[in-house]
């Protein structure tokens, strides 16, 4: 595997048997066809395989196009102004049509990626190869498994668990949410042990033991584990990867900085091939990313369709640098149009802002590709940085506090705040109480990762979506939150088609 670019196994990639035929001529077996029988032979074979596992996260339904409108639009940092009505729709959670090609293509294509691993383990096994190269592929295809599964469950909550390979007329078991995570759990603790701290250079991109570990500690913090995560946390951040910070927070979102010290995991994603971003699966395959398009402003040739809310960027302007400036994250994080008060203006293909009216003139700027071209297009060549090392360290920090370790927690804050210029955090009266540490904690979340997609996960954790209590904060911060159900908008309505087709699926509440 190129360090950038993981390129997609086509002739794995429908790997079925010969459909059968009544004319003996049109039934005849084309010898070059590759089939599961024909394929599943070699070291190479199996390498080959995980690599198409790996391709998995390059399409629409997954992290090319639509998990970041899925993680981000919804939660309350972004927001809608997109022409596209169904887009704006969603993110004010109306959604009459299930079927909608977001839920849609993102059910389908995780779907996918979890026949494509199913495929690795159900075949690899059988392949005569060094043992440890063997194992290592094995638990590279549980990690992606369980990285679908994490992405799945986190939207849906209940849903199918298919261990192996299916059959277009498989009709799959519904799953309790309990259970998913048990078995993405199974996955990662059976995955570490084999997988490495680090790759020669023209295998990044490849997944880790560190990756492995800090997913797993995400899955115990999502089930408020937080012995557990505190544990996996301690892994990542002891790794012999020599896991730091970048000293300049923007090189977290550049394609000429990726792979950096401060990536924990990220997706690979390459504008050399630019054929039309619909095509699948075949040779001309684009492997950007279209995230910037959906973010970008207009006139940078941006469809402008998710932009931050007002209550975002303000969360920036609390509270100034040991040197009395901004937060530096406040130029990495936006597009924006600044009072004169705090400095020279932003500005994207060398044009300016005109209004200082927030939630139609900001744009969130990180992943957009301004700092070398003047437009964007449907080929970014950014990698998605899905776990980062400042997220390791603000999650530690929060299971700690869950804890009541608040004297353990305040450093790892404190280390990722000193990146950006600020002060240590100072002691109010009275002390540190858990629930103000927790309070500092999201704010600080909110600086650091706002707009990277984590931002839903987060909510779900801290209970604000599943309690009046929550519902009501989240509506001061974004007035879209005013249509959000209870008992209901907390997850997506599974796509119709889905049930119709699986009478075993039952639909979310109250859709």
């Amino acid at each position: 595997m190129n360090k950038k670019y993981i390129y997609i196994s086509i002739f794995l990639l429908t790997l079925f048997g010969q459909q059968g035929c009544s004319d003996d001529f049109l039934n005849a077996s084309n010898p070059n066809r590759l089939t599961t029988s024909t394929f599943w032979k070699t070291a190479d074979d199996a390498y080959q395989g995980t690599i198409a596992a790996y391709a998995g996260l390059q399409e629409e339904g997954t992290w090319k196009r639509w998990m970041d409108i899925a993680f981000g639009s919804r939660a309350d940092l972004i927001l809608s102004y997109s022409p596209w009505v169904e887009f704006s729709q969603y993110s004010k959670f109306h959604l009459p049509d299930y079927n909608w090609v977001l839920q849609g293509e993102i059910w389908d294509d995780h779907y996918r990626g979890i026949f494509r691993t199913n495929q690795v383990l159900a075949n690899v096994p059988n392949i005569e190869m060094d043992e440890a190269e063997k194992n290592q592929l094995l638990s590279e295809a549980r990690f992606l498994r369980a990285f679908y599964y994490f992405d799945l469950v986190n939207l849906w909550g209940n849903v199918p668990v298919v261990l192996q390979p299916s059959d277009p007329n498989d009709l799959p078991d519904y799953n309790t949410e309990a259970q998913v995570w048990e078995q993405i759990i199974s996955d990662l603790t059976e995955a570490i042990p084999y997988l490495p701290d680090s790759y020669d250079e023209d295998q990044v991109g490849r997944v880790t033991k560190g990756a492995a570990n800090a997913l797993l500690g995400k899955t115990y913090m999502q089930l408020r584990r937080w012995p557990e995560a505190e544990a996996q946390f301690g892994k990542v951040i002891n790794s012999p990867a020599g896991y730091g910070l970048v000293a300049d927070f923007r090189d977290n979102f550049k394609h000429t900085t990726e792979n950096n010290i401060e990536s924990v995991w990220e997706i690979q994603f390459s504008d050399e091939f630019k054929g039309p971003f619909w095509d699948r699966d075949v040779p001309t395959t684009s492997e950007g990313s279209r995230r910037a398009i959906y973010f970008a402003p207009r006139f940078a040739s941006g469809n402008a369709d998710a932009q931050p809310t007002a209550w975002f960027l303000q969360q920036f302007l609390l509270e100034k640098d040991k040197d009395g400036n901004i937060d530096p994250r406040t130029d990495a994080t936006f597009l924006w149009f600044r009072p004169d008060s705090l400095g020279s203006q932003v500005t994207y293909g060398g044009q300016l802002f005109e209004e200082a009216v927030l939630d139609s003139t900001a744009f969130v700027r990180k992943y957009l590709n301004d700092y070398w071209k003047d437009v964007e297009d449907e080929h970014s060549p950014i990698n998605l940085r899905i776990i980062r090392f400042a997220d390791v360290l603000l999650m530690h920090a929060e299971a700690l506090m869950m804890q009541g370790k608040t004297e353990e927690a305040i450093p790892l804050i404190n280390r990722v705040r000193a990146r950006a210029n600020l002060l240590p955090l100072s002691t109010p009266a009275g002390g540190w109480t858990p629930e103000l540490l927790l309070g500092q904690l999201k704010h600080e979340r909110v600086l650091e990762l706002g707009g990277e997609s984590v931002r839903w996960t987060d909510l779900k954790r801290w209970n604000m979506l599943t309690t009046a209590e929550g519902v009501a904060e989240l509506k001061t911060h974004d007035p879209e939150f005013a249509d959000f159900e209870l008992g209901k908008n907390d997850l997506l309505p599974i796509p119709t088609r889905e049930i119709d087709l699986d009478p075993k699926l039952k639909q979310n509440p109250n859709y």
